[in-house]
């Protein structure tokens, strides 16, 4: 957690240094993300080789800036579906169970989540902003997920609930090139901390015993899209 304390630091450090002058705004914005996140292994589970890391998706948000630079943001994230095969060696333990060699685990997952945020601004030069922000994301994977297991084939029936609340902070620059009328158009960087290795899941393990676990390590999500501003 010290990522996530350092983070609040520099966003309260960019929130302090507001612009007395500035006006309030709005934005609204597409980015394509990219989302890195690492199954996590346990001692009575191991998911670090079962889980994708890889997740390519969007995001959807709107954003009011006040006239001291700071703001409120509300988006929607959803990635693709995707997927992971693994062939276990002998011993390979998976939620509880040691796998025979050439069992094997199928795994499809998406990341949904709602997310809310504090936001501070900071122009450095004309149409260049700094931008951090600290918030919560209501957040679910829909996953299917089934282990083939000594010649069976199991159903692993993972949760889908929206009941999980992640923390997250994030730095990035927006660059405005275009203005229409009254709406400036420009790219968004953007670079987010998430502490999903808070996020709780339960599994159906090969003896139909239902577990509950934290089956991700935190992650990072890094975005790029097209900012609108008014």
């Amino acid at each position: 957690m010290q990522l996530y304390r350092l983070s609040i630091i520099l966003i309260t450090c960019l929130v302090a240094s507001f612009n007395v002058n500035a006006q309030a705004a709005n934005y609204v914005g597409l980015d394509y993300n990219v989302r890195v996140i690492e199954g996590r292994d346990r001692n009575d589970y191991a998911m670090r080789q079962v889980l994708p890391q890889i997740y390519h998706g969007f995001e959807v948000y709107g954003a009011h800036r006040f006239d001291n630079d700071v703001g409120l943001s509300l988006g929607w994230q959803q990635s693709g579906v995707a997927s992971r095969n693994h062939y276990f060696t002998a011993g390979e333990m998976f939620l509880g169970d040691p796998q025979g060699a050439g069992d094997i685990s199928r795994i499809q997952a998406r990341v949904q989540a709602l997310h809310f945020d504090l936001m501070g601004y900071i122009e450095i030069v004309e149409n260049v902003e700094a931008l951090g922000e600290i918030g919560v994301a209501w957040m679910r994977v829909a996953m299917n997920g089934s282990i083939k297991s000594g010649g069976v084939t199991r159903n692993l029936a993972p949760s889908r609930s929206f009941d999980n609340l992640i923390p997250r902070v994030g730095l990035g620059l927006q660059y405005f090139i275009y203005n229409m009328r009254k709406v400036n158009l420009g790219l968004r960087i953007l670079a987010n901390w998430e502490a999903t290795n808070m996020y709780h899941m339960s599994f159906i393990d090969d003896d139909g015993v239902r577990n509950s676990i934290k089956p991700f390590k935190s992650c990072w999500v890094y975005a790029i899209g097209i900012v609108g501003k008014f």
